[in-house]
C-alpha cells in the first residue's frame, strides 16, 4: 500500500519586489505552488510601480528545504505569461501589470522548499513550493501499539514516540483524538528515519467510572499532516490516522492494580456468597423454618397440658421449649457448625416430644381419674393417684434419659391397668373382698374399747363388718364404692382412735395433765372428722385422712396460719421463701416452697389444706405448696431496692441491674379454704445470676472462623484469576468473576460440612 505524498505550497509571499530603494517591481498578488510528482505551477501578478521602464529577466535562487534548510538539487523553473506565449517581454513599462505563471519540475527530496525570486540581480520576492503527494511514513515506536498499550493515567504527563520511516525532513501538525474529544494538538519536526516525542496530559472527561478499578482498553487516533503554510488550503493535505491503543486508568498504575484486585475480590465475594446462599444459607433457612414449625407444634401441645399435671413438669415443658427456640435462633445463616447445631436442636426436639407425649398421656389419665374417682372404689382410686404421681416424678429430670421415660411409661401403663380394672367387676370384687379381710384381721387384734364410741358414732360404716363381704360372690357392682369406702373410713377411724389413745393423760405420779391441750384440740376437730368419714365421697375420705395426720402431728390449719403471721424480734416473719438451687440462673428450673423457723411446720399435713398462690415478676402465677418456675434474666422489680442497685428504664418498667446479677421479688399469698377473703402474704427476694456469655463468645469465634476460611478460599481464587480476567471486557469479566466464585468447590463446601459425630 502506497502512502500518498502530500506536498504543499507554503504561502507564496513575495513581500518586497524591490530590494533597494531603486527597485520599482513588486508582486501585488500570489498563490502557493502545489507540486505533484515533483512538478507544479503557481500564478503571481508583477507590477512596475516606478516611472521608468525596467528590463525583465526573472530567475530563482537556490531552493532550501523548509525544515532542514538544506540545499536541494536545482529544479527547473520557467516563467510565462498566463495569457499565452512562452516568453516574457524584455521589459516592463511603468504602471504595467503582468500575470505570470511560474512552473517547477524535477523538484525532489523535499516536501516543502522555498527560493528567492530575482529580476536580474534584484530580489523581488520568494517562491515556496509544497509537494502534496509525498507519503508520510509515520509509525508509533513503543507504547501505544496493540502489544504495548499506553497507560492512559489521569493527570499524568504521557508521551508518544513517532518514527519517520521516510527520507525527508517533516514538519507535522498533529491532533490526538479520543472518542469525540480532542485531547491535544501540536506541531512536531522529524528528521529522515528519526524519532520525535509528543506529550500531553489526559483530561477527566475521557474517563468512565469503570476506569477507577478496571482499566478499559480504548483506541485513540493520532491525526498527522504536513504543516500547512499560509495560503495552502488544509483540505489539499492528506491526513494520516494512526491508531493508538490505550489502557484507561483513572488513577495511577499501582492504585489501579490495587483497586482491580479489590474489584475482583468483591465480585468473588459476591459469587461466593451466592454459592453459599444456594448451597448452605437457603437450605439452612429452610431447615430453620421446618424446625420452627416443629417447635410451634410442640408449643401448642405444651399449652394444652392442663393444670392436672403438676407444676414442675409443666414448667419443664415450657422451659425446654423456650431453650430449644433460643438455641435455634442462635444458629446464624453463615455458621460453620450449623449442621451440627441443627442436629442438637433436632435431638432436643425429640427429647421434648418424648417428655410431652408422656405428659399428655399423664394429663389424659388424670382426667379419666377425676371422672372415675367419684364412683370408683377408694382403694383403687388411691392406688391410681399414687401411681400417676410417681409417673410424674419420673419426668422431673432436667436431662430426661430414656430410662426415666421408660419408667414413667411403665407407671402410666400400670395406672391404665388400674383404670381398666374399673370395668372388670370380678377383679374389683376380689380386691374389695381382700381389703375387707384385711380390715377384719386388723380388728381382731384391735382393742374394741378404744373405738367403741366411734362405732356408735358411725353406725353406717361399722355395720358393714357383719356382712359376708369377705367372699367376692357377695359383692355386686352397685355396692363397690360403698363397701370399699366403708373399709377405708373404718381404717381412718381406727387410725384416729390410735392417735386419741396415744395422748398422755394425767396421773398422780406425774402431777398435772401434759396431754390436756392436745386432747382438747383433737376433740375440737373430732366432729369435723366424723362428718368427713360419714360423707360418701373419695375427696372427703382424703380430707379425713389428712385431718387424722394433722391430729397425729398436733398441727392444724389454724396453727400454720398463725405461724405465718408471727414475726421475729427484728420484725421479719418466721416464715420465708426458699428455693432448691445454690444459684438461680436464667432458663434453669427452680423449685420454690416455704420454710418455717419452727421445723415442726415444715412438711406438715396441714399445708395441703391451704391455698398457695405464687406471684412471680411480670405477673406470672403458680399455685401449690411447692411450685416450679424459671426466669429469663430481665424480670422487672416493683420496688426500688437499696444498696448497690442501679435503676434503668426499659419498655416503661422499672428494672434493677445488680452488681452480681438481678434481684427479683417473689410473693406468696396463703389462704384458708374456710375463709378466702383473708390472705397472708410472704415475700422473698431472689438474686438471678447473670447469664453465661458463652453464646456471644461462640458467635465471635464462628465469625472469625468463617472469615478466615472464606478469606483463604477467595485469596486462592483471586491469585489465579487476575491475569485471565484482565484480558476480558468489564461486564464479561464481572460475570466471569462471579461465576468463578459461585462455582468454586472450596467455597461451596465451606458451610456444607457434615456434623461431627462423637465416639
Amino acid at each position: 500500500m502506497q502512502v500518498k505524498r502530500i506536498v504543499r505550497w507554503a504561502p507564496l509571499w513575495l513581500a518586497c519586489l524591490v530590494a533597494t530603494a531603486q527597485t520599482q517591481l513588486k508582486i501585488v498578488s500570489s498563490e502557493p505552488m502545489i507540486l505533484r510528482n515533483g512538478a507544479g505551477a503557481a500564478r503571481f501578478v508583477l507590477i512596475n510601480s516606478g516611472k521608468t521602464a525596467l528590463p525583465l529577466n526573472l530567475n530563482t535562487g537556490t531552493f532550501l528545504d523548509e525544515t532542514s534548510h538544506a540545499k536541494l538539487p536545482a529544479p527547473k523553473v520557467t516563467f510565462a505569461l498566463e495569457a499565452g506565449g512562452s516568453d516574457l517581454p524584455a521589459q516592463i513599462v511603468p504602471g504595467q501589470s503582468l500575470q505570470i505563471v511560474a512552473s517547477v519540475s524535477n523538484m525532489a527530496s523535499s516536501t516543502a522548499a522555498d527560493a528567492k525570486l530575482f529580476n536580474l540581480n534584484d530580489e523581488i520576492g520568494a517562491l515556496t513550493a509544497v509537494a502534496v503527494d509525498v507519503p508520510l511514513n509515520i509509525t508509533l515506536d513503543g507504547n501505544g501499539t496493540p502489544a504495548e498499550p499506553l497507560k492512559f493515567a489521569y493527570r499524568r504527563n504521557l508521551s508518544l514516540t513517532l518514527k519517520n520511516g521516510g527520507a525527508e525532513f517533516l514538519t507535522l501538525d498533529w491532533r490526538f483524538r479520543l472518542g469525540g474529544t480532542i485531547v491535544k494538538t501540536g506541531m512536531v519536526t522529524l528528521a529522515p528515519n528519526g524519532h520525535a516525542r509528543i506529550e500531553f496530559t489526559p483530561p477527566i472527561e475521557v474517563y468512565s467510572w469503570k476506569d477507577y478499578f478496571r482499566p478499559t482498553g480504548r483506541s485513540g487516533l493520532l491525526l498527522v499532516s504536513q504543516h500547512s503554510p499560509s495560503g495552502v488550503p488544509s483540505d489539499l493535505l492528506t491526513v494520516e490516522a494512526i491508531q493508538v491503543n490505550l489502557s484507561m486508568m483513572r488513577m495511577g498504575p499501582d492504585q489501579t492494580e490495587a483497586l482491580f484486585a479489590i474489584y475482583v475480590m468483591l465480585f468473588l465475594l459476591i459469587g461466593g456468597l451466592l454459592s453459599l446462599l444456594g448451597s448452605s444459607v437457603l437450605p439452612s433457612v429452610l431447615k430453620k423454618i421446618a424446625l420452627r414449625r416443629q417447635i410451634g407444634d410442640l408449643a401448642d401441645r405444651t399449652s394444652s397440658v392442663s393444670a392436672r399435671v403438676d407444676s414442675y413438669l409443666r414448667v419443664l415443658l415450657r422451659l425446654e421449649r423456650a431453650k430449644i427456640g433460643i438455641a435455634l435462633s442462635e444458629v446464624g445463616p453463615f455458621s460453620l457448625s450449623s449442621g451440627e447445631r441443627f442436629e442438637d436442636v433436632t435431638v432436643a426436639i425429640d427429647r421434648l416430644a418424648k417428655r410431652l407425649a408422656v405428659a399428655e398421656r399423664l394429663d389424659e389419665l388424670r382426667r379419666c381419674f377425676e371422672d372415675a374417682s367419684a364412683t370408683a372404689p377408694p382403694s383403687i382410686t388411691d392406688e391410681i393417684d399414687k401411681t400417676l404421681q410417681l409417673a410424674s416424678n419420673q419426668l422431673h429430670s432436667f436431662a430426661l434419659p430414656d430410662e426415666d421415660v421408660n419408667a414413667a411409661n411403665l407407671l402410666l401403663s400400670k395406672a391404665e391397668a388400674s383404670l381398666a380394672l374399673l370395668d372388670d367387676s370380678a377383679a374389683q370384687a376380689k380386691l374389695i373382698a381382700a381389703n375387707f379381710r384385711q380390715l377384719k384381721d386388723r380388728l381382731k387384734s384391735f382393742p374394741e374399747p378404744v373405738y367403741s364410741d366411734l362405732k356408735l358414732a358411725l353406725p353406717g360404716i361399722f355395720a358393714f363388718l357383719d356382712a359376708p363381704f369377705d367372699d367376692p360372690a357377695n359383692i355386686v357392682r352397685p355396692m363397690f364404692f360403698a363397701i370399699d369406702h366403708a373399709i377405708a373410713a373404718m381404717h381412718a377411724a381406727l387410725d384416729y382412735a390410735m392417735v386419741r389413745v396415744a395422748i398422755p393423760v394425767a396421773t398422780a405420779s406425774i402431777g398435772g395433765d401434759p396431754g390436756k391441750t392436745s386432747r382438747e384440740r383433737l376433740l375440737a376437730h373430732e366432729c369435723e372428722l366424723l362428718k368427713l368419714l360419714g360423707t360418701l365421697s373419695w375427696k372427703s375420705l382424703r380430707a379425713a385422712t389428712t385431718l387424722v395426720q394433722e391430729m397425729r402431728e398436733d398441727l392444724y390449719e389454724s396453727d400454720v396460719l398463725a405461724e405465718i403471721e408471727k414475726v421475729r424480734e427484728d420484725g421479719t416473719k418466721r416464715v420465708r421463701v426458699v428455693f432448691d438451687t445454690l444459684k438461680a440462673r436464667p432458663y434453669l428450673p427452680v423449685y420454690f416452697s416455704i420454710s418455717f423457723d419452727d421445723p415442726r411446720f415444715c412438711g406438715a399435713a396441714a399445708l395441703s389444706k391451704l391455698s398457695f398462690k405464687w406471684i412471680f415478676p411480670a405477673g406470672l402465677t403458680e399455685e401449690g405448696s411447692r411450685v416450679c418456675h424459671y426466669f429469663l434474666g430481665d424480670e422487672p422489680l416493683e420496688d426500688e431496692p437499696q444498696g448497690s442497685e442501679h435503676r434503668v428504664r426499659k419498655s416503661g418498667r422499672k428494672r434493677f441491674r445488680m452488681k452480681n446479677g438481678r434481684k427479683v421479688k417473689i410473693t406468696v399469698s396463703v389462704q384458708s379454704h374456710r375463709n378466702l377473703n383473708t390472705a397472708n402474704t410472704i415475700e422473698g427476694i431472689l438474686e438471678i445470676q447473670p447469664p453465661k456469655p458463652h453464646e456471644s463468645s461462640r458467635a465471635v469465634a464462628e465469625a472469625v472462623r468463617f472469615l478466615i476460611a472464606f478469606g483463604v478460599a477467595l485469596a486462592g481464587l483471586e491469585a489465579g484469576a487476575l491475569d485471565q480476567l484482565a484480558k476480558l471486557d468489564f461486564f464479561p469479566a464481572t460475570l466471569a468473576v462471579v461465576a468463578l466464585g459461585f462455582g468454586a468447590d472450596s467455597i461451596k463446601n465451606l458451610l456444607t460440612q457434615s456434623p461431627k459425630k462423637n465416639g
